[in-house]
C-alpha cells in the first residue's frame, strides 16, 4: 500500500531515450561530413555539403517513414 507522502517511482521515458541517442548520432554524423562534395539526383548535378545532403536524406526517409505508417493505419480502419 502506498503511504500518504510516499512517491512512487519514476518510469524512465525509454521512447524519449531513444530519440535523444538517434538525434545525438545523426549530429555527430553530420557535424564528421562537413567536406563538399558533388550529388548527382537523376540529372542534376549538386555541389553541397555531404553534412547538407545527408540532412535531406534522413529528412527524405522520416518522411517516407511516417507516409507508410499513415498509409497503413488508414488501411487498418
Amino acid at each position: 500500500m502506498n503511504e500518504v507522502g510516499q512517491e512512487k517511482p519514476r518510469e524512465i521515458p525509454w521512447r524519449l531515450v531513444g530519440v535523444a541517442v538517434v538525434a545525438v548520432v545523426i549530429t555527430v554524423f553530420v557535424v564528421q561530413n562537413w567536406e563538399k562534395t558533388t550529388v548527382e539526383f537523376l540529372s542534376f548535378d549538386i555541389n553541397s555539403q555531404l553534412s547538407l545532403s545527408l540532412i535531406v536524406a534522413i529528412l527524405f526517409g522520416v518522411a517516407l517513414d511516417r507516409l507508410v505508417i499513415g498509409l497503413n493505419r488508414r488501411r487498418r480502419r
